[in-house]
């Protein structure tokens, strides 16, 4: 992989990851704005991905969302609207992009984030086969982690 497309990565991730206001954690950004970072794992029968889901709403009904894993490799970038339910892949790692894998994160992300609504930090999808974990990040993981934030261009509305 070229060297500029992991820095690009790194950046996303650095840039992504903000601290969340006085106000306290949440698992899930309820206002426009808002940011939360989740330790995330999708395991599956013989393998598993790890990494970072980042979230942050940019209007009522839709966030915006990026999982990426420890090396800072951008492995999905999406977006839903919540009060149509509807997933849209922005973009899927080379090697996971086949038509089986996203018709399969289409179903399974929008659950995933009803059960972070719902304060859970786990999901098991219909057929058993996968398994999705998500833990808030507190701050002293992203102080241990050296990460800071400033903007990231993939999170703004069209209308910034």
């Amino acid at each position: 992989m070229p060297l500029h497309l992991k820095s690009v990565s790194l950046l996303i991730l650095i840039a992504s990851i903000i601290a969340i206001d006085a106000h306290g954690e949440s698992n899930y950004p309820d206002s426009i704005g808002d940011i939360t970072r989740h330790e995330f794992i999708m395991e599956m029968p013989k393998a598993y991905v790890s990494g970072i889901m980042i979230l942050r709403r940019i209007e009522p009904t839709q966030i915006r969302g990026s999982l990426v894993n420890e090396f800072g490799i951008s492995l999905l970038d999406f977006s839903y609207d919540e009060s149509k339910r509807k997933l849209k892949i922005e973009s899927l790692m080379k090697q996971l992009d086949k038509w089986y894998v996203r018709r399969l994160l289409k179903k399974d992300i929008p659950r995933v984030l009803e059960a972070m609504h719902g304060n859970e930090e786990e999901y098991e999808n219909s057929s058993g086969k996968l398994k999705y974990f998500f833990k808030p990040m507190n701050q002293e993981s992203c102080d241990t982690l050296n990460i800071t934030a400033e903007k990231d261009t993939y999170f703004e509305t069209e209308a910034e």
